[in-house]
């Protein structure tokens, strides 16, 4: 089945940044300046700290707008919003933490 806006991100708020996108178990996603639209360049320890949001990432169905997949180096694929991958915090522990937004003056959540 083609995947859902259900199980590729949601939206969640907080008081301070607003509303911002997550993945289907609320989990912040975050853009890195140094990527461009379609590739990334987090691989080796930035992947470890920032790991790529390649769950379900298949080019199969319909995807929601904004919502593209890409090929990483290693021919695994990735989430990306609107051309620009999609990543983790491997600091956020639990669900809606926001502790990699402005990380380095580089790393940014998706403000919705």
């Amino acid at each position: 089945t083609a995947p859902s806006h259900d199980n590729i991100y949601l939206s969640a708020n907080d008081t301070t940044k607003g509303t911002y996108m997550t993945d289907f178990a609320s989990k912040t996603l975050y853009t890195f300046d140094k990527d461009s639209i379609g590739s990334t360049t987090c691989y080796g320890g930035c992947a470890k700290t920032w790991p790529p949001y390649t769950s379900g990432a298949v080019a199969q169905g319909a995807l929601p707008t904004g919502i593209t997949v890409i090929t990483r180096a290693d021919g695994s694929t990735q989430f990306a919003w609107n051309g620009m991958p999609l990543y983790y915090y491997s600091k956020d522990t639990a669900p809606n933490q926001l502790l990699g937004d402005g990380f380095g003056g580089i790393w940014h959540i998706i403000k919705m």
